[in-house]
C-alpha cells in the first residue's frame, strides 16, 4: 500500500499571510477569444505573469500542486488527484494578467501568488488529504536489470521548468536526451535517457503502476 495525498475543495481555515500580486485581472474565456479551445503559453516578466484562456482546474492544478511550496514539480500533478469541485471548474476558462509588487520568480507567482488570487477572486478553499491506495511494487525481474547504464555527456539533458523553456541549438554531433513514454495499444513503452530510478517510478511508471487519477471534475 502507498500513502497518495488529494486534494478537496473544502473549507479550512486560513491562518498564515500569504504573498499576493500587487494588481490583478481576472476575465472569462468566451468561444470567441483568441486560444479558448487549447489555451495559450503563460507569459512571464520578472515581476508579472499573463494565463492566458485556462481552465480553473489548471490554475489549481499550478498553484497547489506544481508550485507547491514555490518549487515547481510538475510530475506532482500526475499523482495528486482534484476532488470535490463542480463540474464547471473544468470547463469555464480564464485569462489572468497579475503584477508583483517586486521582481519574483516564476515558481512564487504560479504557486504562493495564485493560491491567494484564487482564493480571493474565487473564495477557493482547500483540504490536503493522504489516504492508502493499492499499488505495485518495482522488482528486478528474473535474470537481472537490462537497463542501460547512462553514459555522461551522450547526450544533452533538458532541464524542466515552466512554461517549457525554448529550444536552443546544439552543438554539431549533440542530441537532446529522450525522455518520453506512450502507449502502443495497451503496453507502455518508454525511451528515455538519464533517467535516474526515482523520476522513473514518480513519472514514467506512475500510471502503469496501478495509481489511477481519479477526479470528479471530468
Amino acid at each position: 500500500m502507498m500513502r497518495l495525498a488529494a486534494l478537496v475543495v473544502i473549507a479550512v481555515l486560513q491562518t498564515a499571510a500569504k504573498p499576493q500580486f500587487e494588481v490583478a485581472s481576472i476575465k472569462s474565456c468566451g468561444a470567441a477569444d483568441p486560444g479558448f479551445r487549447g489555451g495559450g503559453p503563460t507569459q512571464f516578466s520578472p515581476d508579472r505573469i499573463a494565463v492566458n484562456c485556462q481552465i480553473l482546474k489548471g490554475l489549481i492544478q499550478q498553484a497547489y500542486i506544481a508550485h507547491a511550496n514555490a518549487v515547481t514539480d510538475q510530475s506532482a500533478v500526475l499523482r495528486t488527484p482534484i476532488e470535490g469541485a463542480p463540474d464547471w471548474v473544468s470547463a469555464e476558462r480564464y485569462s489572468i494578467t497579475a503584477k508583483s509588487s517586486a521582481e519574483t520568480t516564476q515558481a512564487v507567482m504560479m504557486g504562493p501568488m495564485l493560491r491567494a488570487l484564487l482564493e480571493d477572486r474565487f473564495k477557493l478553499k482547500i483540504r490536503r488529504l493522504t489516504r492508502e491506495i493499492p499499488t505495485w511494487d518495482l522488482v528486478v525481474a528474473k535474470g537481472g536489470p537490462k537497463l542501460t547504464p547512462f553514459q555522461e555527456g551522450s547526450c544533452v539533458s533538458v532541464a524542466p521548468s515552466f512554461p517549457p523553456a525554448s529550444p536552443v541549438a546544439l552543438a554539431p554531433g549533440q542530441r537532446w536526451c529522450r525522455n518520453l513514454t506512450q502507449f502502443r495499444g495497451t503496453i507502455m513503452v518508454t525511451d528515455a535517457d538519464a533517467v535516474t530510478m526515482d523520476d522513473l517510478v514518480k513519472v514514467h511508471l506512475f500510471l502503469p503502476a496501478g495509481v489511477p487519477l481519479p477526479t470528479r471534475l471530468d
